[in-house]
């Protein structure tokens, strides 16, 4: 992963929702969620991460709504996944009208490159750029973000017609008996049985009554 440190952004960012155990495909999360979830990821990939902070001017302010604004940053590139055509506070995203573009950008974030953000944000009160800590961002009472509203979490059931202490059949020729010992999934999402490709196993339900 360390070469993704300094270059591929893009590759960083498939890599993390790839691994991410949140369902962002069908719920939403707030900035606060994604920053903070993306920053504790890279911290343990290795990769270099900073957490920038936009106040919103008060005169954008909608009622006692304060739509202060957090997005990680890599290789001095903001990774916003909150972000949609009509804007980035809760209300917005939420509004029925706009949530089936909020739930597209989880998976497709927005990218741009730090001297380039009033292009995209200055248009919703966003004028100013603060590097925050980690701990200032989230860390005790006085901290910036106190609300933080996560995606609902992904169910990580895996459904297969068998169990640990079944047999399958496998080898070259996919017919000596293997234990099941282990059932998970590898780093690219496919269902494993003892550590190797379901695809390398035929499953015979049936064939689990003349086991003895």
């Amino acid at each position: 992963m360390k070469y993704l440190k300094r270059y591929k952004v893009n590759s960083v960012v498939q890599e993390y929702i790839r691994d991410i155990k949140w369902d962002i495909k069908n719920s939403l999360g707030n900035c606060a969620f994604f920053a903070k979830d993306f920053y504790e990821w890279c911290q343990k990939n290795g990769i270099e991460c900073k957490l920038i902070y936009l106040k919103q001017d008060e005169n954008f302010i909608v009622g006692d709504e304060i739509e202060d604004h957090i997005i990680p940053m890599v290789d001095g590139q903001l990774i916003d996944f909150v972000y949609t055509d009509q804007g980035v506070s809760r209300r917005v995203r939420k509004d029925k009208r706009n949530e089936s573009e909020a739930i597209l950008r989880q998976s497709n974030p927005e990218i741009t490159t730090l001297d380039r953000f009033r292009d995209k944000y200055s248009k919703w009160g966003y004028n100013t750029v603060e590097e925050i800590s980690y701990q200032d961002a989230y860390i005790g009472n006085n901290s910036k973000c106190q609300t933080i509203d996560p995606p609902k979490k992904l169910n990580e059931t895996i459904e297969v017609p068998i169990e640990v202490g079944d047999t399958v059949l496998g080898g070259r020729f996919k017919n000596k008996k293997i234990k099941v010992k282990k059932i998970g999934k590898n780093k690219k999402g496919d269902i494993t049985i003892n550590d190797k490709p379901l695809l390398k196993f035929r499953i015979v339900k049936e064939f689990k009554k003349f086991i003895k």
